[in-house]
């Protein structure tokens, strides 16, 4: 949701920036748009069964738009639908990661799979993904360790609505 910085600073931000330059842009937060009530670390309350519902919205929303091209911010349980949309409708996927979250577990039944852990899932979205960015030289040698050509974009602060100060103040 918007409330959490990095879907502010990389989602809600630069689908702003992207509309500035003309390309129509829509962002589809489970929590601002599809209802889910929890996001950040509290996700993990949501049940799989509500997980599912909320990628059966996704996959929805995403059927009224052939062209769209998926910026997915992280690999969590809203992973399924870009995935899906992918593989089966051809959609373009554009990963976008700014930190590294191991211990995220999309679908608690996923771990009765053996191999299947977040790791791996992150591993084939990346293989899977026609763009990848992320945020950090760390996440580059290890996204192109698993597929070359990851772009580097490091957060940035929005100096339209934070001014650096001079000598430590705000002007």
């Amino acid at each position: 949701g918007y409330r959490l910085p990095t879907a502010r600073v990389r989602c809600y931000r630069f689908a702003e920036v992207l509309a500035r330059r003309g390309y129509a842009t829509k962002v589809n937060s489970t929590v601002d748009h599809l209802g889910a009530r929890y996001d950040g670390d509290a996700r993990e309350k949501i049940s799989d069964t509500r997980r599912a519902l909320l990628n059966r919205q996704l996959w929805q929303a995403l059927q009224d738009e052939p062209d769209a091209i998926i910026y997915m911010q992280k690999v969590d349980y809203h992973s399924f639908t870009p995935w899906l949309a992918k593989k089966f409708l051809g959609r373009k996927l554009v990963l976008d990661y700014d930190d590294y979250d191991l211990n995220v577990r999309p679908f608690r039944f996923l771990r009765l799979i053996p191999g299947c852990t977040t790791e791996a899932v992150t591993r084939c979205l990346v293989r899977l993904a026609d763009v990848r960015v992320v945020s950090s030289h760390f996440l580059k040698e290890l996204f192109d360790s698993w597929k070359p050509g990851t772009h580097l974009i490091p957060t940035g602060v929005d100096t339209e609505r934070f001014f650096p100060g001079v000598g430590g103040t705000r002007e």
